[in-house]
């Protein structure tokens, strides 16, 4: 993921409030959950843990999250800012018009296969 870049203040600010893991999980109206958000340092791409990404999570649309962040990495003594908004069937979007959409398990694809040549 490409970070965004804050002012000193808006990284301040940031950096002063709550945890992000503190914020979620967080439930969409059509029961889609989203329990995680992970961040990576924008200089060695190492995870930076949890209680290390602050920020704020909002809801400015009922299908969509928005989480503005910024995280230390204790290695390499970086801030690193996230932009990113989360939308109800569990993609990840960023500013720059980026999608990264999960996985499907095995499972997920199976369940797929045998409903669509049921419609058929």
């Amino acid at each position: 993921m490409t970070p965004n870049q804050f002012s000193f203040d808006e990284v301040y600010s940031l950096w002063n409030s709550p945890s992000i893991l503190s914020q979620l999980p967080f439930t969409f109206p059509n029961g889609s959950k989203w329990t995680v958000f992970n961040g990576y340092c924008s200089n060695c791409n190492y995870p930076i843990h949890s209680l290390q990404l602050r920020g704020r999570v909002s809801n400015p649309f009922p299908n969509i999250l928005t989480f503005k962040a910024v995280g230390f990495c204790q290695d390499c003594d970086l801030f690193t800012s996230y932009l990113y908004h989360a939308h109800d069937d569990m993609r990840l979007t960023d500013t720059n018009c980026q999608v990264w959409t999960p996985t499907k398990s095995w499972l997920e694809k199976v369940k797929r296969l045998v409903f669509q040549n049921y419609k058929s």
